[in-house]
């Protein structure tokens, strides 16, 4: 995510399937993920990524698509 220009905030080393990161403009963000139809949390200027067992790669590479 950093590579994207989302500065991480989730802890390297998290064992858990989240993935946080700091939002500059999170209006804008909200578009872009609508538009691709994928549902994160996006509050403040915060973002956080919680894949399960039930995503797969697809998903994955939709989110990325989004940020980018």
């Amino acid at each position: 995510m950093p590579a994207l220009g989302y500065p991480a905030i989730t802890p390297p080393g998290m064992r858990t399937p989240l993935a946080a990161f700091q939002t500059p403009n999170p209006e804008e963000l909200l578009s872009k993920l609508k538009r691709a139809n994928v549902d994160v949390k996006v509050k403040w200027n915060q973002t956080r990524i919680s894949p399960s067992v039930y995503n797969n790669d697809d998903h994955i590479d939709a989110v990325l698509n989004a940020l980018s």
